[in-house]
């Protein structure tokens, strides 16, 4: 297996938190789980379609798509050689660089075509018939027109908000929304539809998302070897609220997903 993460270009950095290749010529008995990490996808295909059931059925992805958030987990399974590349957003990513509003890709994938227009199309061949170097200069040329093609004050009226997100991040997602509306200078319905707009999820979801991502890495630093001090350090008020929420996202107990094989949602998490 091959895998590596690339750092986009400073301009675009804001928005982007990496782009990531994968090459596999090996089958995985099963499919595995992929928790919803909040953040949007473009990714192009270059070996053999993926299934997923990100709709609720066993669906064939077509090799070029964006992927919108997705509010609990679901399954992957390569049906032949492995060979992606992704451009993973930040959270408010897509929005910032498309102005395209999230919310409309939640819970689901549409070919790039269908999102970006015919010009992804030219992106694609360029992509699939280059070196991975050469790859991630095209992407960043590429993401920078969109984000260059946007109307003046599109990313000024929506800085706030991504500072609040950031913040929220920043806290493990244990910052109240009320809190995070009034730093905004709006009233949490007000602040409730623009996260929407921006990053596709609630931004109660997206706290939970991201508080769940913070007992993953503590459970899996030194520093807390246990799940109950992990889980109390990453903001859950006792084990009963941390398993309510780890199954809500996971679709399963802490002690069943633990035993399973999660290699490929290692690394997308990169």
């Amino acid at each position: 297996m091959f895998f590596k993460t690339y750092t986009p270009n400073a301009a675009i950095a804001p928005y982007v938190r990496s782009y990531w290749v994968l090459e596999n010529d090996s089958i995985p008995e099963a499919p595995e789980k992929i928790l919803p990490d909040g953040c949007m996808e473009l990714i192009f295909h270059y070996g053999d379609p993926y299934r997923t059931n990100i709709r609720d059925m066993s669906l064939m992805q077509p090799l070029n798509i964006v992927v919108g958030q997705i509010k609990k987990a679901i399954h992957l399974m390569p049906t032949g050689k492995t060979g992606i590349i992704s451009v993973r957003f930040e959270p408010w990513g897509f929005y910032a660089i498309t102005g395209i509003s999230a919310k409309l890709l939640t819970d689901n994938y549409l070919e790039a075509d269908e999102v970006l227009g015919d010009a992804v199309n030219t992106i694609n061949q360029q992509v699939l018939n280059s070196d991975n170097s050469s790859r991630i200069k095209i992407l960043d040329n590429y993401l920078q027109s969109l984000l260059n093609a946007r109307p003046a004050g599109h990313i000024v009226r929506i800085n706030p908000y991504i500072s609040s997100l950031q913040k929220l991040a920043a806290s493990d997602g244990n910052i109240p929304i009320a809190t995070l509306a009034a730093d905004c200078n709006v009233g949490v319905r007000q602040y409730n539809r623009v996260i929407n707009d921006i990053i596709g999820i609630s931004p109660k979801h997206y706290a939970r998302i991201v508080r769940l991502h913070a007992f993953l890495d503590y459970y899996s630093s030194d520093k807390h070897p246990t799940l109950t001090s992990a889980l109390y350090e990453s903001g859950y008020y006792d084990q009963a609220h941390f398993i309510k929420e780890f199954k809500a996202i996971s679709l399963t107990s802490p002690s069943v997903f633990f035993k399973g094989n999660h290699e490929m949602a290692g690394l997308m998490l990169q």
